[in-house]
């Protein structure tokens, strides 16, 4: 994911500027255009593993990262939901620049939704804070662009539609991971087409194209199940504690765990048994447990039970907001949900919580 985007920012601030002389001539875009990339304009891997291709036979002059992205996404299976209305390319150069962004762009989605779901809350949360900087930095830079040829600011419109849609795509797809400051997709919109209500209805404009993606979007049917026998409802999850896996048949697991945290002083000493076990059962606590230890141990000691080891029952991305129902700092006030997601592993004690967490094992 390191090199997603760097297209992109080339587009507007590197090699593949189009208003550059070397990037205007038809005859270049001519030959880039192979049967190959045409064949696979919409089919976004095979197209990049296309162009990895072209820009080598070609000895198309262009930063490495571009080349890295391009491999990168080369490897991501895609499939694009939506069929996005854009500008109709007219020469060459615009024909390549179009396939080139609209391709890229479906994969880097593909690619960073992988990512995410592939990685525990934290780390996925650092990852799309990273990609939500690029986004922002690129749709701002952007956004005060222009130039005096049309083909230019037709390349320029086709990319600002594109961040649009991966920006809103991402914050829509992940909002309850997103606990970091971000743009709205209006703000988003505001710093790409001011002119959107003006502008709308003319089929030349970025405003036109915006505003059919985000009908389109609302437009969108709500997906049926269509199974063909109903199943049994699934058991209703409950977000006012955890739930311990082995709460029915391991219960003194818990015992054993209340002991250990006590004595290694990450609970306050006079912590009731019977209070602890009850944050483990599933059900509405009457009582928080005093959390004597710092906050990075505390992350810790959720990921350790949650995201390492799995030993409660699943949270849908909720943990960190039962964690924080649950438990209570030394000093009596709560938690802050968003700064634990950040914090990292106590290198002195996470040792003994690791030891303290294999008692419900």
């Amino acid at each position: 994911m390191n090199n997603f985007l760097s297209i992109a920012n080339s587009i507007i601030n590197g090699s593949l500027r189009p208003w550059l002389k070397e990037n205007q001539d038809e005859e270049k875009f001519r030959h880039m255009l192979s049967a190959s990339l045409r064949q696979n304009k919409d089919n976004p891997a095979e197209f990049c593993k296309s162009a990895v291709k072209a820009f080598n036979e070609l000895k198309f002059i262009t930063e490495n990262d571009n080349m890295e992205e391009l491999k990168e996404l080369s490897q991501i299976n895609t499939a694009f939901p939506t069929k996005v209305e854009q500008p109709q390319f007219y020469n060459k150069q615009t024909e390549f620049y179009a396939y080139l962004i609209s391709n890229t762009s479906r994969c880097i989605l593909a690619g960073v939704k992988a990512a995410v779901e592939e990685s525990d809350e934290i780390d996925g949360t650092y990852k799309l804070y990273l990609v939500f900087n690029k986004l922002e930095s690129l749709i701002q830079t952007i956004s005060t662009e222009r130039q005096s040829l049309k083909s230019t600011n037709f390349i320029l419109d086709t990319l600002r539609l594109y961040l649009f849609i991966i920006h809103a795509t991402l914050l829509k797809s992940f909002d309850s991971l997103i606990d970091f400051e971000t743009l709205s997709e209006n703000e988003v919109l505001y710093q790409l087409s001011p002119e959107l209500e003006a502008e709308k209805d003319e089929k030349s404009k970025l405003a036109y194209f915006l505003s059919a993606y985000i009908g389109q979007q609302q437009e969108q049917p709500e997906v049926k199940d269509e199974k063909p026998a109903p199943q049994p409802e699934p058991q209703r999850v409950s977000f006012e504690s955890f739930r311990y896996k082995g709460y029915d048949n391991n219960y003194d697991n818990l015992t054993n765990l209340w002991d250990s945290l006590k004595n290694n002083n990450f609970i306050a000493a006079d912590t009731d048994p019977r209070a602890f076990k009850k944050v483990f059962s599933g059900n509405q606590i009457t009582k928080q447990i005093v959390w004597t230890g710092n906050p990075s141990e505390f992350a810790y000691f959720i990921k350790l039970i949650y995201n390492v080891h799995q030993l409660v029952e699943d949270l849908k991305q909720k943990q960190w907001r039962v964690a924080c129902k649950c438990f209570v700092q030394a000093n009596g006030t709560p938690f802050d949900r968003s700064k634990l997601r950040t914090l990292k592993m106590p290198q002195l004690s996470h040792k003994q919580l690791e030891l303290a967490v294999d008692n419900l094992k």
